[in-house]
């Protein structure tokens, strides 16, 4: 059995990622038309795909992509339209719907709102949310939501004081690698290291690891952009 127009489709993405360098603008020209020219009804399961992979992929760089015709309106529309796209994030992001109520949504709003009436201003949308760290969307699973009173906080602050102060010398020592570090803080958390060499153990442990280690880059990633933020970058 062949496959479908939409996992060719996606396929077509995920080659042209792939392949292709160049600005993100100008290969968000192009991944906008690839979503536009399939089935009305197939398009927002495509611009999930795309959100999911984006970033993931790194090119080849065998070809760069053509410049895109609207890339001298970028900075303008980045100033016209880049607070409207980072509003219809958060509205939706909040709403916490599945994730493919939320990828309809969105596409929506891009393909068919007044708000983005050209489509200089609908691959803008599609730029600026595909670079956004928010994207790709997870449902989060509100039954894992805990919250306590400002005194109970308050006193579990001043109970753990120890404990936060293990954490941030942790977080300042220098390890040569991340996962040192990350299984460090593992333990402080009551997941140690595994002790036998049953391969499932220590395939689950290493995702714990691994999930750490994302915690720990985007809290770098944070400081750094504070810092640019501070010296007026």
């Amino acid at each position: 059995m062949g496959a479908s127009s939409l996992d060719l489709a996606k396929r077509g993405i995920k080659d042209f990622l792939q392949t292709f360098g160049g600005e993100p603008f100008d290969k968000c020209d192009v991944l906008f038309q690839m979503i536009s020219a399939v089935d009305p009804d197939q398009q927002s399961e495509l611009f999930q795909y795309l959100c999911e992979i984006y970033g993931t992929i790194k090119p080849l760089e065998k070809e760069t992509v053509p410049i895109s015709v609207y890339s001298a309106q970028k900075d303008r529309l980045e100033e016209q339209y880049g607070d409207i796209v980072n509003s219809i994030i958060k509205t939706y992001s909040q709403q916490n719907n599945d994730e493919q109520v939320f990828y309809q949504t969105v596409w929506t709003l891009i393909s068919e709102s007044i708000l983005f009436d050209t489509n200089a201003k609908r691959i803008f949308a599609l730029y600026y949310i595909l670079i956004d760290k928010r994207i790709p969307y997870f449902k989060i699973d509100e039954s894992t939501l805990y919250s306590m009173s400002n005194d109970r906080f308050s006193e579990l602050l001043h109970r753990s004081a120890r404990e936060g102060q293990r954490i941030r010398y942790i977080l300042k020592s220098d390890f040569s690698q991340k996962t040192q570090k990350a299984s460090v803080l593992l333990n402080e958390l009551g997941i140690s290291l595994p002790a036998s060499d049953d391969q499932e153990e220590i395939n689950s442990y290493e995702i714990r690891l691994m999930q750490m280690v994302y915690i720990l880059r985007e809290m770098e990633s944070d400081r750094l952009t504070s810092l640019l933020t501070r010296l007026g970058h």
